[in-house]
């Protein structure tokens, strides 16, 4: 693959490939000498300065070539931010998960190459469900639904359904068509579904109906919001006297008499319990916290949150009140993510600290990669 003798060499690049290649051998016992003359006289002025980044990231350096921003980036990305920022849930999340994504996507608003696609946009369902659901759950808001009832639902779902998609038409997100008669056949088909398992919880499950629907707290009013939705962010102390501040919308609040349960809904993928404790999953902590600031009354209490996936219905994941678990028909056979009062506190005060470390390591600009 190279010349045989060094003397044989016709270019400074293929000097420093034999040179390394002889050292990977364990052959040329000049050849460390050669690769270091090789490797200093390359013309690339860059080269060393990648090589150093290079090091620097397996040795766990924290600097700016492993995700820590220099001054002056500082600088912009705290005047960026601003002394009184408010979070939102889903960003604190992403960083937990990846706090390098989270500098590409929130702070330099990068994003992920993707195919195009004919089909409809994924958010663009979601919406869907979404809107659709709380239309229908408000007409029905606190009232626990009935089985003989479901065709008159199903009646009810379908107009909302073709509502919100008028709506959708009107802002351009769908346009009309084979493809998207095909998708907004499906998406009827899942909603349907959807009425049908909803029917059986509500029927099992001990007098908890939905009563908050897309209740917000910490963002702008808006006429798809829960008309009982907070002003204020969920906020607890930080570091340095610093408060932090967060922001989201809660799906939907199930309540039976004082006590409160909490869900967000998915298209299919539910994260299990497990990843609260790792500190993977905070939403459904975090939106605990905020129903428990601002919702509830000092004699109500959260007894529970999860996911509630709609494409292939089932409740997962989150946490739960132990001693209320027989109460949710979802809950009863369940062993993962039940807690005695101890340890519910306890998982939602780690909850806590976490985000306050993660808060404080996104204004210091701590990006590790």
């Amino acid at each position: 693959m190279f010349a045989a003798s060094y003397e044989d060499v016709y270019s400074l690049n293929e000097l420093q490939c034999k040179a390394l290649a002889d050292i990977a051998a364990g052959q040329e016992p000049e050849a460390e000498e050669i690769a270091r003359y090789a490797l200093a006289s390359l013309p690339d002025r860059d080269f060393w300065r990648r090589v150093r980044a290079q090091e620097g990231r397996l040795q766990g350096t924290r600097d700016q070539y492993n995700g820590i921003l220099g001054s002056h980036a500082l600088a912009l990305l705290t005047e960026r931010l601003g002394e009184n920022a408010v979070f939102s849930i889903t960003a604190i999340t992403d960083y937990a998960t990846c706090p390098f994504r989270y500098f590409a996507a929130r702070i330099l608003n990068l994003e992920e190459w993707a195919e195009a696609e004919e089909d409809t946009d994924h958010s663009v369902l979601g919406t869907l469900y979404h809107a659709t659901l709380a239309r229908f759950l408000a007409a029905h808001r606190g009232e626990r639904l009935s089985k003989q009832e479901q065709a008159a639902y199903e009646s009810e779902l379908q107009a909302h359904m073709q509502a919100v998609c008028d709506q959708l038409m009107e802002r351009g997100k769908i346009i009309d068509g084979p493809l998207w008669q095909l998708e907004r056949s499906r998406a009827w088909q899942v909603l349907k579904r959807w009425l049908v398992f909803e029917l059986e919880q509500q029927s099992d499950d001990l007098g908890f109906a939905p009563r908050y629907l897309e209740w917000g707290f910490g963002l702008p009013k808006a006429s798809d919001m829960d008309p009982a939705s907070a002003d204020s962010p969920l906020v607890f102390p930080g570091v340095d006297g610093r408060t932090v501040a967060l922001r989201g919308k809660v799906d939907r609040i199930d309540c039976c008499g004082n006590k409160f349960v909490v869900y967000d809904y998915k298209k299919r993928r539910m994260p299990p319990s497990g990843e609260i404790e790792k500190g993977l999953d905070l939403q459904i902590p975090l939106y605990i916290l905020a129903v428990e600031q601002h919702l509830v009354a000092t004699t109500g209490q959260v007894i529970g949150g999860g996911y509630y996936a709609l494409e292939q219905p089932g409740k997962d994941g989150g946490m739960w009140l132990d001693e209320y678990k027989d109460a949710l028909a979802h809950r009863a056979t369940k062993r993962s993510g039940n807690y005695t009062a101890a340890g519910w506190q306890a998982l939602l005060e780690g909850i806590k600290a976490a985000v306050v470390q993660h808060v404080d390591n996104i204004r210091r600009g701590v990006f590790p990669v």
